[in-house]
């Protein structure tokens, strides 16, 4: 069942977003992250190496962003016939407006989606990733303190096998004096030297265990296991500090919320002007900077994905373990300390350890001592006249014996207890169980899967948002034929409404075709442009009075002199 165990413990099934990111290309660089550091410290062209082997992510989104920067500066330098992707509103010249709401729809579908990224990545991403780099400083902590805990209960068995000097030597005083010579008959003088010569080497052989092996164990455990969990510690402090830009969820949320509103609003409406207005020149350059935001986060959510990934799928086995056997190689662990983090940690409790065997031995032999001693003060409880008869014992003498057996039976209890508990916590489960939660668990399958989360949401978001930038023109109303109720449409480029032909419509189907001239003598709130007379399929009504301006554009549906009585 025990060996079941072990080998449970010791499997670990990569999540996908592990051997996703892990298989990112590296383009020759190394993926071997244990490189940046050997026996001198920090390795500077191993280290620039690896990380320019993780970039391939930021690359990508740099790419991408850049296409983007540049197709909004083509597309603006298109102007007008770039329509809603240059800023500018839609116009409803009479005709099929499915177009534009598939595009309203798509603006309004899109922000939305973009502010529940927002709060996904707040639930889902940020928090859960700084519950698992929690539960890693919890483990770390764990180990650490178990480490703390077999230090201070070897410290208690040396302590305590120092302290028998005084009473191993005050037994061998009082048993070298023969209270008993042996007959060869077996009866009391036989069974009472045997028992005391018993104790005696006993004795002898807890001190010496005591300035050796479980010495050993506290200084593996007391330094290199304390340096291991406070190194993991530390590197989970740094991870933290990269892969959780929790800052970034609130702005996300609340532009996504606006954009929603805007779009919302110039659809379906009231028009409120000064919203558009506010969208145009503030809501929307905003946007784009927190759009630049969220493209360094996903390169550096990325590239710690790519890192972690490493982490978890090291050495030849592919495994935590396997990177962890790396770690070990390369800090030079030799002796005790190499036995001890292999059995513990990467042959996951298979194999045995010397000094957990050593300190078993040591539990075994204190009570066989105590049941030495248990034995020699049965014999002078119990059979006290015999020894009294046979072995020429005075009543005075043999009560300063029993005494001392007594210390001696207390002591070894003592003993036992402290030792059974330092055997305890040397056990393997309790230390590898540790180590697979928070490395196998948390840092390994949670923080994965919870930066999948964050670098998801903010692709969604990268994504989206960009498309809403591009085709922006879709947040402002559509400018309708001679509708003069909405006021002024915020068009980011004022020269769309200039050069703009006006024909009064009574008179362009009703009478002859006038000059700008006579246009304007007729109506003085009404006038007649014309930027190239020749070409009269360009002609487009429109209506200027103050500020505001609506127009008929003829663009999609041309009307010329020829057909203006039709």
């Amino acid at each position: 069942m025990d060996k079941l165990r072990e080998l449970a413990t010791s499997f670990y099934e990569a999540p996908p977003p592990i051997k996703a990111f892990n298989a990112v290309p590296r383009f020759g660089h190394s993926s071997d992250i244990t490189l940046i550091y050997d026996e001198n410290g920090v390795n500077v062209s191993a280290a620039v190496d690896y990380v320019q082997g993780t970039l391939f992510v930021g690359g990508f989104c740099l790419v991408v962003f850049i296409i983007w920067i540049l197709a909004i500066l083509v597309l603006k330098c298109f102007g007008k016939r770039a329509g809603i992707a240059a800023g500018h509103p839609f116009i409803d010249n009479g005709g099929s407006t499915k177009r534009h709401m598939r595009f309203r729809i798509f603006m309004i579908t899109s922000s939305l989606l973009i502010a529940i990224s927002g709060i996904v990545f707040l639930v889902r991403g940020a928090r859960s990733i700084g519950d698992a780099y929690a539960d890693i400083r919890d483990g770390s902590s764990g180990l650490n303190n178990i480490a703390k805990m077999i230090v201070n209960s070897t410290d208690e068995v040396i302590a305590f096998g120092v302290n028998t000097v005084a009473l191993r030597d005050n037994i061998v005083a009082e048993l070298e004096q023969k209270v008993c010579t042996r007959d060869g008959s077996g009866g009391v003088a036989d069974q009472f030297d045997q028992a005391a010569t018993s104790v005696v080497n006993i004795l002898t052989a807890l001190q010496d265990f005591s300035k050796n092996e479980l010495t050993d164990i506290r200084n593996t455990f007391s330094t290199e296991f304390n340096s291991i969990s406070n190194d993991f510690s530390s590197a989970s402090d740094t991870g933290e500090s990269y892969s959780q830009p929790s800052y970034i969820a609130g702005p996300v949320i609340a532009f996504g919320l606006l954009l929603t509103l805007g779009a919302y609003l110039a659809w379906k409406g009231p028009f409120i002007m000064a919203y558009f207005a506010i969208q145009t020149w503030v809501v929307l350059p905003i946007f784009s900077l927190i759009i630049v935001v969220i493209a360094i986060v996903l390169a550096v959510t990325g590239t710690v994905l790519v890192a972690n990934s490493d982490v978890c799928l090291g050495g030849e086995s592919r495994t935590p373990e396997g990177f962890m056997e790396i770690v070990i190689q390369k800090a030079g662990f030799t002796g005790d300390t190499l036995e001890a983090t292999n059995y513990y940690i990467v042959n996951s409790c298979t194999g045995q350890y010397t000094r957990k065997i050593d300190a078993e031995n040591l539990l075994l032999e204190l009570n066989d001592g105590l049941d030495s001693i248990s034995q020699l003060q049965g014999l002078i409880e119990n059979d006290s006249t015999s020894i009294k008869t046979i072995c020429g014992v005075t009543d005075q003498r043999l009560s300063e014996l029993n005494g001392v057996m007594t210390d001696s039976v207390n002591a070894f209890t003592d003993f036992v207890g402290i030792t059974e508990r330092a055997v305890d916590i040397l056990q393997c489960d309790r230390i590898n169980d540790i180590f697979v939660d928070f490395y196998h668990n948390a840092l390994c399958t949670n923080i994965p899967y919870s930066l999948m989360w964050i670098f998801s949401t903010m692709m969604a978001v990268y994504i989206l948002g960009m498309l809403i930038v591009v085709f922006r023109g879709a947040l402002l109303p559509t400018v309708e034929t001679f509708d003069d109720t909405k006021g002024m449409i915020y068009d980011e480029d004022d020269s769309y409404y200039k050069n703009k032909v006006y024909v009064d419509p009574v008179e362009h189907y009703n009478g002859p075709y006038q000059s700008q001239q006579a246009a304007s003598e007729t109506d003085e709130g009404s006038h007649f442009y014309e930027d190239n007379m020749a070409d009269t399929t360009s002609i487009e009504y429109s209506d200027m009075r103050g500020s505001q301006m609506r127009g008929y554009d003829f663009e999609n549906n041309p009307m010329t002199y020829d057909n203006r009585n039709d």
